[in-house]
């Protein structure tokens, strides 16, 4: 009876710690899913208005499509930003 004991007990510790383990991998990698999510936008968005930029001297743009074009993608920019300053220095390491 006690060695059962000392197995059910041992069980549950060893369940106890890989749920408390686990669960923290998983939170880590959720956090590294978003900000290289973030990263990758951030990345492409700039690479979109350096296109932009190219396009629009190269004359294939008029000034007033360039500048409603670029006016949207700097904002789509900024909430990019706003969304990675709003993770916590813990998290941009992760």
């Amino acid at each position: 009876m006690t060695a059962l004991l000392v197995i059910l007990c041992g069980v549950l510790v060893l369940a106890t710690l890989m749920y408390i383990f686990f669960e923290d991998a998983e939170d880590v990698g959720r956090v590294r899913d978003r900000l290289a999510v973030l990263t990758e936008k951030k990345e492409q968005l700039l690479d979109n208005l350096r296109d932009l930029r190219f396009e629009y001297r190269a004359g294939k743009l008029s000034e007033a499509d360039y500048e409603r074009a670029r006016a949207t993608l700097e904002a789509e920019i900024a909430v990019v930003l706003a969304e990675l300053e709003k993770l916590s220095p813990a998290e941009r390491r992760a």
